[in-house]
């Protein structure tokens, strides 16, 4: 069951997405980083003004972005993103069903230095996980060499989903019904502009000194990997290694009902508000739903509930200051 999620507009997002059974659905190989690219890209862009993307980095079983949710839809946004990406990677290897996790972490971040962390952390995840020692040895689909405000041209592939003629179009049936005319096209653009936004922090710096500050705390972490790695005895697995493995294999088994944090910030102050604000969340939150499920449709949830308002009609009190 999905937790009840807090959804603010103008809100810093930490999200983590995994492949279903934490299997290497994202194993980096020409196709699927291809794949990939137009997937989140063609979202973005249909989102542009509504999500602003200032990191993201696909690992082989998960990835990592960091927005700031301009329009309070960071569910739909998600949604629609996974679901387009699941197509398409079932598309490229024969596959059939659930390819990524339904649920998905968000940590709701406060404070530009707890940003600027969750930023370097994404970036810095194949050296962290010992794959490669240089962050810019993992070649996918990363922000890392790019610039604030910079376009780039993300073309639509030319294979999977957008492969050519269905498989119906042959048929006696899809042509009487004048169906098979369709088989083949794409709604879908075939090419999209892509832009990395810079975050609302630390406005005394300009676009290039943030960048340039954000990889130099890249650097130190790389560093500080290496360091890890030549006290335990550890190698990396290397970029190409990490292209070879198996769609369906899955790392070791992970510790169960670990820590699932929902909010992060760069003071024990500011942690401890998060705190409060998420307790009396919750508290609001499950009084209104037992009174909604007990039959008063017209109980209000507390602002930012996101489901119930969605999905059931519920009511919502409105956001202070509007």
């Amino acid at each position: 069951m999905t937790p009840p999620r807090q959804i603010h507009p103008g809100q810093f997002c930490f999200v983590t997405v995994r492949a279903v059974n934490r299997c290497y659905r994202f194993a980096p190989t020409p196709k699927v980083l291809e794949v990939i690219w137009y997937c989140f890209a063609r979202t973005l862009e249909k989102y542009r003004g509504r999500i602003a993307a200032h990191e993201f980095l696909w690992m082989s079983n998960h990835y990592h972005l960091v927005l700031t949710d301009l329009d309070a839809c960071l569910p739909r946004f998600m949604e629609e993103l996974n679901s387009l990406l699941a197509r398409a990677l079932n598309a490229v290897h024969g596959t059939f069903g659930t390819a990524i996790e339904k649920g998905y972490s968000l940590v709701a971040v406060t404070g530009d230095n707890k940003l600027l962390e969750h930023c370097v952390y994404t970036l810095a995840n194949p050296c962290s996980a010992h794959l490669v020692k240089r962050s810019h040895h993992w070649k996918s689909v990363s922000s890392r060499s790019l610039d604030y405000e910079t376009k780039i041209e993300v073309k639509r592939p030319g294979f999977g989903l957008w492969g050519g003629s269905c498989q119906h179009v042959g048929r006696a049936a899809s042509q009487a019904s004048k169906r098979a005319r369709h088989g083949g096209r794409s709604k879908l653009p075939k090419s999209v502009e892509f832009v990395l936004t810079r975050p609302a922090i630390m406005p005394e710096l300009s676009d290039s000194e943030l960048r340039r500050y954000i990889r130099e705390l890249l650097h130190e972490r790389e560093l500080a990997a290496a360091r890890g790695r030549k006290q335990q005895g550890l190698k990396v697995m290397g970029w190409v290694a990490a292209r070879r493995v198996d769609i369906r294999s899955c790392p070791r088994a992970e510790e169960r009902f670990g820590t699932n944090p929902s909010y992060s910030a760069d003071t024990k102050a500011g942690r401890i508000s998060a705190w409060k604000r998420r307790r009396d969340f919750l508290k609001r939150y499950y009084f209104a739903l037992s009174r909604f499920l007990g039959g008063d449709w017209k109980v209000e949830f507390p602002p930012g509930t996101w489901l119930m308002r969605v999905r059931y009609g519920a009511r919502c009190c409105p956001l202070p200051g509007t």
